[in-house]
């Protein structure tokens, strides 16, 4: 089992990382070499989630970039 990620970060891209334990949305930008400081959301379903929190296999979350403008 693994975990989807969705990153609307420099375009939509699709990943699947291979894990059977939960693993930090913080360390899953770090294997994707995603800079946090360019992701405003993440999301699973309709819960918001921190760089702290852990993602269980069998998941999928969505990365959304800042947006600035008004």
């Amino acid at each position: 089992m693994g975990i989807k990620v969705v990153s609307y970060v420099e375009g939509r891209k699709e990943f699947n990382i291979p894990s059977d334990r939960p693993i930090k949305v913080k360390d899953l930008l770090y294997i994707l070499s995603i800079d946090p400081e360019q992701v405003g959301m993440i999301m699973s379903g309709e819960r918001s989630l921190s760089l702290e929190d852990e993602v269980l296999p069998g998941s999928e979350i969505r990365l959304i970039p800042i947006t600035i403008g008004g």
